[in-house]
């Protein structure tokens, strides 16, 4: 039997203007447990997009949490993916704007954390094919992408394992379905 490579990814956002108090239940409930239980498994690697306003909160109120992040990246059991750093709807804004999103959240995180994201959240899953050419001038390798649209398009099953590529004005990237 083949075997199949399962990838483990985790989305974690949080609207500018959300009190403090449901960053702190969020924090306390959901993003503290699920990486401590990760912590204790060192051989279990995990793709994680936090936005650029939770690493702020963190930064700010949990300044442990990012020593914790910081550390699962180093022993490379935690790759971090880039995306819009204030979780923008990207095909609603500008291209300049698209790719300085990108651009600022990839920064933020190769300063922090010392590794330049590849791959790109999608925020709210909103897509439009012109977003390859943003992707890729952000500097991105491959994106992910929830598999409605590619049900929508006709594939199903198997087909919904692989990768693809897709292009805009000469630019291509890779898109994974979710």
């Amino acid at each position: 039997m083949k075997k199949l490579k399962l990838v483990l990814g985790v989305h974690n956002g949080f609207p500018v203007g959300a009190s403090e108090e449901e960053f702190e239940h969020a924090y306390q409930y959901s993003f503290k447990p699920f990486l401590t239980v990760l912590y204790k498994y060192p051989k279990v690697r995990t793709a994680i997009h936090y936005s650029g306003v939770l690493f702020e909160w963190f930064e700010d109120k949990h300044p442990e949490f990012m020593m914790l992040i910081n550390e699962m990246v180093k022993r490379r059991q935690v790759e971090l993916i880039g995306g819009a750093y204030y979780g923008a709807a990207l095909p609603i804004i500008p291209n300049k704007d698209r790719v300085g999103q990108i651009e600022m959240l990839t920064t933020y995180i190769r300063k922090r954390f010392g590794k330049r994201p590849r791959g790109c959240w999608i925020p709210e899953g909103v897509w439009e094919p012109s977003l390859a050419s943003t992707i890729k001038s952000g500097g991105m390798e491959y994106l992910f992408l929830d598999d409605v649209y590619f049900e929508n398009a006709g594939l199903n099953g198997r087909e919904l394992y692989a990768p693809f590529v897709t292009d805009d004005q000469g630019k291509t990237a890779i898109v994974v379905p979710l």
